[in-house]
């Protein structure tokens, strides 16, 4: 969308482009150039953009020329030893100092820097200019300008690529300056080459970050990201998305090669009024030939862009559309974007893959709508998609299949096949399993030659010579049939549901059909579950019987479970923001979890999360311990290339522990109503963070002393450790009784770190008795009485606690 520059400038370009006047504009800004007329060897200015405070010490300051009358671009260059610049940001919580530190080493940005390319819609040209008119030392200097535009000139059309969208946006909309964006690339510093950027349309408006590589995968990180200091003081509020889309109708043709042609159309209902152009996200494989706005041509280009983060890698484009005229707030326009392309390839024998699960059609503003979609495909391939089957028929070699969403949904998916099916009822819900018929080429089992002596030969006296080889070619061994437990799979996938459904209450749709995926990995949409194929598979078949038995677990246990409880978390409610991202993975895990422990008992659950623990205080290449990434609230920014695992590990094993600690808070009574009434309360609406934590809070017991769960929140969502606990202790005898005296010693986590601890004392002839002790700082007091002997005591004997013992 037209409001993220989160990759402000790793973005790439070419696009695929059409002619007309978004071609002209476009065309227009990549020719502006440095301007020398608009230099100045300066010293001493200062600008200040939110928190970021940027002092021009001494060296060159140049500005580009206008594009459509306002100011994008200056440069400021420190040339002598002599020269510099200096950027000092002060992040405005522990937690993002902690977050700029694992970066930088310190919790405050002091860079001083040789240059500074910065482009901007806001007033930055403005503050600067105001300065130098003002009497501020500043001597224009054309020689050294037209030196500056021939030398730079080329960079700044590189760096106008990247993000020619942003700034035709803002202004050709004629955006007011106050909304408009500001973004410096800061070189020639400590840090190498990074990113300072303060833009009103994230959610979070200040952000520092930096591309990094590591075994040839590309990471964006983000240092640090934060409310800017106007939002915080409520001096201004966050701005109102540019527009979301809705009441969608696709038509797609999948032909015979499986290439996709497409007519997408929905309501673009625009976000603030006066603006021209608005942009949607469309998979970078797929070529857009045509857009219209109430049916009348618009004109429009197809960036291709690149994800900047390792995790996804998904190539994506940007489509920006240039409206005849401004479009009225709230007012809708019916948008259709015609496409063709191909995102559906071939695994194997009858056996496809789908990709651009989550972009294959237009996308912007995130948001719960009605989807219809007709398919016309091969009649040959089953074609399961979101939504319920309203109508179908076949005409020659085709199939004509519609579906619409019964409900408002965020996201609309399809899968294709040659299947095996399964159908069950339960509490007037249907759920259907579908199977490929064969595996995946990548599955198979491979045949590997058997090489033997050739002893078949005459006998001769004599030294014995080296004997002959014989290639005895070898069986291939049978590869696993997907569809040979799909009754079973369709009886647990349904047990599954049934399960949440029972605590969660109703999902968004009243049928899930479970559908493979030659992959690793599984995805769930509404009413729609995309399944790993060794899901499929039983722990005797090949490669699953050679998995460690983590990954076994993962795979027969787990995934199926999680993707199911997707329909709740994360489809029937959603998220505001990046920092709330975790809580949908964790739920959902912790889903699969619950249902772990229903089917396999407690000890089984337990053994699992031990698993987790263990996964969470791994170490990666550099000897950090993986859990010391960051917090689970960093959403997204987990992918770095320093700890390529962090993302996953700590949203969805470090987050289900959350949800286990906070369900040894509640009792499994309260905390199975709080899961009931989240799912209620908040059905097709998005969920914070703080929400959760409200919520959690009012279901407490009564003698709880973290009366808000902000304790709770602060150490586990927002702060990072695992404490190690320990206990010394020493007896004494007071007429039949033993007293017990000891010290619960806590470190890995910083002192201030407050969590309720369980002790039991165990002891010989008596009943073991616990207690609570809320740690307090280093070591924490306590006693116990028992008439009992050679007393231990045991720590968090339930194992409600993400603690290492």
């Amino acid at each position: 969308m037209l409001r993220v520059i989160l990759a402000l400038f790793v973005v790439c370009f070419p696009a695929l482009l059409t002619a007309g006047e978004a071609q002209d504009r476009l065309d227009e800004l990549l020719a502006v150039r440095l301007d020398p007329t608009r230099c100045w060897r300066i010293r001493d200015l200062f600008l200040e953009r939110e928190d970021f405070k940027f002092y021009l010490n001494d060296g060159y300051l140049i500005l580009s020329e206008p594009y459509h009358g306002r100011d994008v671009a200056a440069l400021f260059l420190a040339e002598s030893s002599l020269d510099s610049g200096e950027l000092v940001l002060i992040p405005p919580n522990m937690g993002e100092r902690q977050s700029l530190a694992r970066f930088t080493g310190e919790t405050v940005l002091n860079e001083r820097f040789t240059s500074a390319l910065m482009l901007f819609t806001d007033d930055t040209a403005k503050k600067l200019i105001a300065q130098i008119d003002a009497g501020a030392s500043a001597k224009p200097d054309l020689e050294k300008g037209q030196a500056l535009q021939e030398r730079w000139s080329p960079v700044l059309k590189n760096i106008l690529e990247g993000v020619a969208a942003r700034l035709m946006h803002d202004t050709l909309s004629q955006v007011p300056l106050e909304d408009g964006f500001f973004a410096s690339a800061i070189g020639g510093g400590r840090h190498g080459r990074f990113d300072a950027v303060v833009d009103p349309q994230l959610h979070e408006q200040v952000l520092v970050g930096q591309s990094a590589w590591r075994a040839e995968r590309r990471f964006y990180e983000i240092w640090c990201q934060f409310p800017s200091r106007s939002v915080r003081s409520g001096n201004r509020a966050r701005l109102q998305g540019v527009g979301a889309l809705e009441n969608y109708n696709l038509d797609v043709n999948l032909l015979p090669d499986l290439s996709m042609q497409v007519k997408a159309e929905a309501d673009f209902v625009p976000g603030r009024s006066g603006y021209r152009t608005l942009g949607v996200e469309i998979a970078g494989r797929l070529h857009v030939s045509n857009v219209t706005l109430n049916g009348q041509a618009a004109d429009f280009l197809q960036m291709d862009t690149a994800s900047a983060t390792a995790a996804a890698r998904r190539e994506n484009s940007l489509v920006f559309i240039l409206a005849p005229e401004a479009l009225p707030e709230g007012k809708p326009v019916r948008l259709s974007v015609d496409y063709e392309g191909t995102v559906i390839s071939r695994a194997g024998q009858d056996v496809y893959y789908v990709g651009s699960r989550a972009n294959w059609y237009p996308r912007a503003e995130p948001g719960f709508t009605e989807i219809a979609m007709t398919f016309r495909h091969p009649a040959s391939l089953d074609l399961v998609a979101t939504g319920k089957l309203v109508e179908t028929s076949v005409e020659g070699d085709v199939r004509t299949s519609r579906f619409e969403s019964a409900a408002p949904i965020r996201t609309a998916g399809f899968n294709l096949g040659h299947y095996a099916k399964a159908i069950r009822e339960t509490d007037g819900y249907t759920i259907e399993v579908m199977a490929n018929q064969v595996i995946e080429e990548r599955l198979k089992p491979k045949a590997s030659a058997l090489i033997l002596p050739d002893l078949t030969g005459p006998r001769r006296r004599g030294p014995i010579p080296a004997p002959q080889q014989v290639v005895v070619p070898a069986v291939v061994p049978r590869a696993p049939n997907p569809a040979a437990r799909i009754e079973e799979l369709a009886d647990s996938d349904t047990e599954a549901f049934r399960f949440f459904l029972d605590r969660f209450g109703p999902p968004p749709t009243k049928q899930v059909i479970v559908s493979p995926i030659p992959a690793g990995f599984g995805q769930g949409f509404p009413g729609l579950v995309y399944a790993a194929t060794l899901s499929y598979l039983s722990a005797s078949d090949s490669p699953l019987d050679k998995m460690p038995a983590g990954d076994r677990q993962f795979y027969l246990e787990l995934l199926r479970p999680h993707e199911i409880a997707h329909q709740w978390w994360g489809n029937n409610i959603s998220i505001e923001s990046g920092s709330d991202l975790w809580m949908m993975e964790a739920l959902a895990t912790y889903s699969s979890l619950l249902y772990l422990e229903h089917k396999r008992g407690p000890d089984e659950m337990r053994a699992t999360l031990q698993g987790f623990r263990e996964h969470l205080l791994e170490k990666n290449q550099d000897g950090d311990v993986i859990e010391s990434a960051g917090p689970v609230s960093l959403g997204e920014r987990l992918m770095m290339a320093k700890f390529p695992t962090a993302y996953r590990l700590i949203l969805y094993e470090k987050g289900a522990w959350i949800f286990h600690m906070l369900r040894g808070v509640l009792g499994d009574t309260e905390f199975f109503e709080l899961l009931s009434q989240l799912s209620g309360t908040y059905r097709l609406k998005e969920l914070t963070v703080d929400q959760l934590r409200q919520a959690a809070a009012a279901h407490l017991p009564k003698d709880y002393p973290d009366r808000e769960l902000h304790d709770f929140f602060e150490q586990w969502v927002y702060g990072t450790g695992v404490p190690r606990l320990s206990t010394t202790f020493k007896t004494s005898a007071t007429g039949s009784k033993t007293i017990v005296e000891g010290l619960l010693r806590q470190d890995g986590v910083p002192e201030n770190f407050v969590t309720p601890v369980v002790l039991r004392l165990e002891s010989e002839g008596a009943k073991p008795i616990e207690k609570t002790v809320w740690t307090e700082g280093p070591e924490t007091p306590f006693r116990f009485e028992t008439s009992g002997k050679n007393p231990r005591v045991r720590i968090d004997p339930n194992e409600k606690l993400l603690a290492i013992r």
